[in-house]
């Protein structure tokens, strides 16, 4: 996340007319708070970009969107962390949504996400807001057994 609130998400997914650009988008901005337009998705730079297994078995939104999910639920972990501090608050107790985070049951408390990222990168020892995740989903094999034969 830069400092002026937009994401830029590096994927091994690729669009190929699947829509998975903005699917990922979606669920990024819906994580963060954030809208849509917020989001830059990069794929198929392979000096940037994480490797992926290839687009098949109509799963790349299934696996890039629960990647792409990860890393902002991780995002969304340390930045109420870092908003709770200044809240005097329990991360718990914020919500973000339509770019502010705020205290639930006191929305004076009230900060801009870019200006919080700013104060997040700013403040002594601060940092940028980056995180990372993969998704690696189950595998499941079903088989049938006969009753009958038991096999």
């Amino acid at each position: 996340m830069d400092d002026f609130g937009k994401v830029d998400i590096f994927t091994g997914g690729t669009d190929m007319g699947q829509g998975l650009d903005n699917m990922i988008a979606q669920i990024v901005a819906e994580e963060l708070g954030l809208l849509a337009e917020d989001i830059n998705v990069v794929h198929s730079d392979t000096d940037v970009c994480p490797w992926d297994v290839g687009a098949h078995a109509s799963r790349s939104t299934f696996v890039a969107g629960n990647a792409a999910l990860g890393a902002a639920r991780k995002a969304r972990e340390t930045l109420l962390a870092f908003a709770a501090t200044l809240f005097d608050t329990a991360p718990e107790d914020l919500v973000m949504k339509n770019r502010t985070v705020w205290v639930k049951n006191d929305p004076d408390k009230s900060m801009p996400v870019d200006k919080l990222l700013r104060k997040a990168h700013f403040s002594p020892g601060g940092t940028m807001l980056m995180a990372d995740y993969f998704y690696d989903p189950p595998m499941r094999i079903w088989v049938r057994i006969s009753s009958a034969t038991c096999r």
